[in-house]
């Protein structure tokens, strides 16, 4: 959802790389339905935000959908942008793509140059400017675009790694956000499966120590995903659990149980921040059990996300696979999973006086 306009935005893949893209102004009670084209292909991402240089035409904010591009030997290579101007009814590619296949490089399946196409939420900040987080050929990466994606400028932001798997196919998923001072905040799942957070406060050029933001007896995380409100203040959900098997990660998971993390912080800007964190399930009760990444989480998938609401609470959707006996990606029933949200509640906002995003549509404030 757009927060500028309460926009719901919806893609589905049609064919491995085409996507029917509908939006709704009324909370699903009605849509409109267009083509995305077939420029990108699964993975997708979809965000908007304020233009640099276009002039929007029936909507106030530039639209923008990204995912991986997926070539014929169904082995996806880059990651693509597309933007809308007209609020989701037309969509071009933006310019080049935000990553690329780095030579030298031996990545998903064995292809050389392929450091793979999939990347995290995008986002875009109160400029205008795009960024694009990515586990980019086993390191963290942040694209950034200040011209609505015509041009992209790649930034590795730490040396910790990103978690592998076979075929040196390793880990993309990762966070970012920007607060209306310009700071940009990064979190990922490094090598050692624990989430660690980075903050720049120069436009990417340089990045603070890493900081391991896991709770506290946390043995492997995936799916992290990063959101930011005021200025220092952040929240952070994945997918974590405190009974591994651990290194060399090669053990026998099938009865580790996973619960979904939330973690919030007002002060994620300083250089001493206090991070706090809780399950959003109780952890006697536990949303999976079995091998959660890399890449995948078993019946769980690739993306879970994490917004702020207009009070200031995050929240953030998760998937219980556990209803009756746990199962296995491989081996899904028909039925058997179900969305779960949680909330952080009882602290402080995590926005302050003056929105970054503008007044929320329905708060008061």
């Amino acid at each position: 959802m757009d927060p500028k306009t309460s926009r719901v935005f919806v893609d589905n893949m049609v064919t491995t790389s085409c996507s029917q893209f509908s939006f709704s102004d009324d909370g699903g009670e009605t849509w409109t339905n267009a083509v995305n084209g077939c420029q990108n292909g699964d993975h997708q991402t979809i965000f908007a935000g304020p233009p640099v240089s276009s002039s929007p035409i029936g909507y106030p904010n530039v639209v923008y959908h990204c995912a991986l591009v997926v070539v014929t030997t169904g082995t996806d290579l880059a990651s693509q942008c597309t933007k809308s101007l007209d609020g989701g009814v037309s969509w071009a590619v933006t310019g080049t793509p935000a990553f690329m296949p780095e030579p030298g490089q031996t990545g998903d399946g064995g292809v050389p140059g392929d450091c793979g196409g999939a990347h995290g939420h995008g986002i875009v900040d109160h400029r205008g400017w795009v960024y694009l987080p990515k586990g980019h050929c086993g390191q963290p990466h942040l694209a950034i675009s200040r011209d609505e994606g015509l041009t992209w400028q790649q930034f590795q932001v730490a040396d910790l790694g990103m978690p592998c798997c076979t075929y040196d196919s390793f880990d993309h998923e990762a966070g970012v956000g920007v607060d209306r001072d310009g700071t940009i905040y990064y979190a990922w799942v490094a090598g050692d499966r624990l989430p660690y957070l980075t903050v720049s406060h120069d436009d990417a050029a340089t990045w603070s120590e890493p900081l391991m933001i896991g709770a506290p007896g946390l043995t492997e995380a995936s799916l992290g995903e990063l959101t930011v409100g005021a200025p220092g203040r952040i929240a952070f959900a994945y997918m974590g659990t405190y009974d591994s098997p651990g290194e060399p990660w090669t053990g026998d998971y099938s009865d580790t149980p996973w619960h979904g993390f939330l973690m919030m912080s007002t002060d994620a800007a300083s250089t001493d921040p206090t991070f706090y964190t809780a399950t959003i399930n109780d952890p006697r009760d536990r949303l999976m059990e079995g091998p959660c990444g890399p890449i995948r989480c078993g019946s769980i998938g690739d993306f879970i996300d994490v917004v702020i609401a207009p009070d200031g609470t995050p929240w953030a959707p998760y998937v219980e696979a556990c209803l009756g006996a746990c199962w296995l990606f491989e081996d899904a029933p028909d039925s058997g999973n179900e969305l779960v949200a949680g909330r952080l509640w009882g602290g402080p906002s995590l926005w302050d006086d003056v929105d970054p995003n503008g007044a929320y549509p329905g708060d008061g404030r």
